[in-house]
Parts: structure tokens; C-alpha cells; sequence
């Protein structure tokens, strides 16, 4: 997946102090609370998904959607802006205005 990767590239070696596995949470965070308002820790317990199960399989097509949209606009700030600063990517990604 592209994201995955320019995270891997970029993001996670200019964060030295934060583990991987949480920057790619914050990120993936970053995208839902845009999308749903609520973070996925939230996200399971309302349409009581288990920890073994994807909430994306719980999503509607319009949600699907548009976390692909900010998924490929987060991959693009990433790599080709070099955007690695947690908080400048959040609030670029909550400020992201959808063209469904």
C-alpha cells in the first residue's frame, strides 16, 4: 500500500522517539476521525466490532470512499511534500474537503 510505504519511508525515521506501530495508529486515527468522526478504538465499541475484525468491513461505501481518497492524499502530502510532523499531517488531513 502506498501510504504504508511513505510511511515507513518518511514518517517513521523522522520520529525517532515514537514506535512505529503508533504512528501508523495515529495516522489511520487521523483518517477515521476525519471520516467518522471517532477514533477506531471508539469506531469498534459503537458498531461492536471485534479486535480480531477490520472496522473497515463495518464501514458504508461512502465511508470506504472517502477514507481511500484521504488515504492517497496522506501517501501524496507524505512523499511528495515530505510533510513528517504528526500534528501539520492531522490537521492537513482534517482539513481535507472531499469532491464526491
Amino acid at each position: 500500500m502506498p501510504l504504508t510505504s511513505a510511511i515507513k519511508k518518511y514518517v517513521v525515521p523522522a520520529n525517532t522517539k515514537t514506535k512505529a506501530d503508533i504512528i501508523y495508529g495515529q495516522i489511520a486515527n487521523f483518517i477515521n476521525l476525519r471520516v467518522t468522526q471517532q477514533k477506531a478504538k471508539d469506531i469498534r465499541e459503537e458498531r461492536h466490532i471485534q479486535a480480531n475484525e477490520l472496522t473497515r468491513d463495518y464501514f458504508e461505501k461512502l465511508e470506504l470512499d472517502r477514507i481511500a481518497k484521504l488515504q492517497i492524499f496522506a501517501e501524496m502530502i507524505i512523499s511528495q511534500f515530505k510533510t513528517t510532523d504528526l500534528i501539520k499531517l492531522s490537521n492537513m488531513i482534517a482539513n481535507y474537503e472531499y469532491q464526491d
